[in-house]
């Protein structure tokens, strides 16, 4: 599989699931912190790997525990928690950590995994499989991978299915419903069609290359990674449909959910909390060869050790 696929990135973004593109004035801009627009989004914590050949399963977080929409269905193509705000919180961050760590473990794979240093990522001990490298504070817009494209390509072609389905139900004189379930069904399904070579291209814009790419020109995203040019073409025939005001564009539609707050905000409290506890798990497992150390990366320079620490990544970070 080589460097890259052993180098993951995983972030959360929030999707309003139901926006249609009527709607999308009142909801621009909306940070979503709670309440009554809180169910009509959801969390997706995306993940993938370097190389572009592993896109892990989505996790997405809802409102409701048990959803009416999900009676009687056996398994959902996603993992599915909840909680009352629909948000990535510690405790989940956790459980979805550990359960990559065991993936691995079984895989006999070890992995690198760069994820950004909010107060929903905590350390989580004993991990043997995984290193969980913190990017820089104030950085990961300019240097996260999921931040450079692969959401938004995502989150292009989930809309793009909306406007398909919602052109079908008017040529079939159907009502348009978007439930839970069509949501996550849907986000499964676009998923898939985000490209390895998008993801490729989001590291490198990242700036996370091979010695040998460090002189070749990735800055530019292809056309085809965010598929504009397809969206403009239905999103005339959309606007007719749904009586969309003439000021709202294309581009309103897509970004509308892009300020959402997706992960808890912690209290003084919990802060103290988990200081004590980090200060803990640091004593207990100094001497632990076996536990693979979670490294907190605070320069460029320092992540590139962190990379060449476990599998020898050389170069990756330029």
């Amino acid at each position: 599989m080589g460097s890259r696929g052993y180098i993951f990135n995983a972030d959360e973004t929030g999707l309003f699931y139901k926006l249609v593109p009527q709607r999308t004035l009142h909801l621009k801009g909306d940070k979503c912190h709670g309440g009554k627009k809180s169910k009509e989004r959801i969390t997706v914590l995306t993940a993938a790997n370097m190389s572009g050949t592993e896109k892990l399963k989505l996790l997405v977080i809802g409102k409701s525990e048990k959803p009416r929409c999900f009676k009687n269905v056996r398994s959902l193509p996603v993992d599915y928690r909840s909680n009352g705000k629909a948000w990535m919180t510690s405790d989940l961050f956790t459980e979805w950590v550990n359960k990559l760590d065991q993936s691995m473990r079984r895989q006999n794979r070890k992995v690198l995994l760069l994820i950004d240093n909010c107060p929903a990522h905590p350390r989580v001990p004993n991990l043997k499989n995984v290193t969980v490298a913190y990017l820089p504070p104030n950085t990961t817009s300019r240097i996260q991978p999921m931040d450079q494209g692969i959401i938004a390509s995502l989150k292009s072609n989930y809309r793009k299915q909306k406007m398909a389905d919602l052109i079908s139900a008017y040529d079939k004189k159907e009502k348009y419903e978007v439930t839970l379930l069509s949501a996550v069904t849907n986000i499964h399904r676009v998923w898939s069609h985000v490209t390895s070579q998008c993801i490729v291209n989001c590291f490198r814009k990242g700036g996370f290359k091979l010695p040998e790419e460090n002189d070749m020109d990735h800055s530019e995203l292809d056309e085809d990674d965010i598929p504009l040019a397809n969206l403009r073409g239905m999103w005339g025939e959309v606007t007719d449909i749904a009586n969309v005001p003439a000021e709202v564009t294309l581009e309103d539609f897509l970004n509308a959910d892009e300020n959402i707050v997706t992960t808890e905000r912690l209290t003084d409290e919990d802060i103290v909390t988990a200081v004590k506890k980090d200060n803990e798990t640091v004593d207990s497992d100094e001497d632990d060869s076996e536990t693979v150390a979670e490294m907190e990366v605070k320069t460029t320079a320092e992540a590139a050790t962190c990379l060449k620490h476990e599998q020898d990544y050389k170069g990756l970070w330029q």
